[in-house]
């Protein structure tokens, strides 16, 4: 019983409010309805669907994030997590790959939208300085994000690197 047998989804991530689980996927369907390979540059879009059974499932539809983020390259290898922010809703932040060159977000209060871009830019690409004032230059490629609310409210966010300019296969230096 596959989740959906009309579109093709890779990389999942899922998050449960209100005993429904919610799924989204990069869309590795998009190239394929243009008759082209799948080289990923051209995806844009980001796919989601629901359950509360994990046997039915139902199809929402695409996040088109290139619209909600035109500043993006791609949007691939979503992660997403929730939590009740101060004014008394449950915030949704969804984390994705920007190409191979950074991280960004999208925010709802809902599961399925409506999104925006809260920063209008990339939260983490090469050059950029951390909370902490470190710059992330020895980061060359933060993709692949994955992302965390620990039980003290404290948010984590972690990505893929690539290799540093200074480092070697064995020790990426990132």
């Amino acid at each position: 019983n596959p989740i959906l047998d009309f579109q093709y989804c890779a990389d999942p991530t899922a998050i449960e409010y209100k005993g429904r689980l919610y799924v989204y996927g990069t869309n590795d369907h998009q190239q394929y309805e243009e008759g082209v390979s799948n080289t990923y540059e051209k995806i844009k879009t980001l796919v989601m669907m629901s359950t509360d059974d994990m046997v039915n499932w139902t199809y929402h539809g695409e996040i088109n994030v290139g619209k909600i983020a035109p500043w993006i390259m791609n949007s691939w290898a979503p992660s997403i997590c929730s939590r009740e922010e101060d004014d008394g809703l449950t915030h949704f932040y969804m984390y994705f790959s920007n190409n191979g060159v950074g991280t960004g977000v999208i925010t709802a209060t809902s599961p399925l939208g409506p999104w925006t871009s809260p920063l209008k830019k990339a939260l983490v690409s090469p050059g950029v300085k951390s909370s902490t004032g470190d710059t992330l230059t020895k980061c060359p490629n933060p993709f692949d994000p994955g992302v965390v609310i620990d039980e003290n409210g404290d948010g984590w966010l972690s990505f893929g690197a690539g290799k540093a300019s200074d480092g070697t296969t064995e020790f990426p230096g990132s």
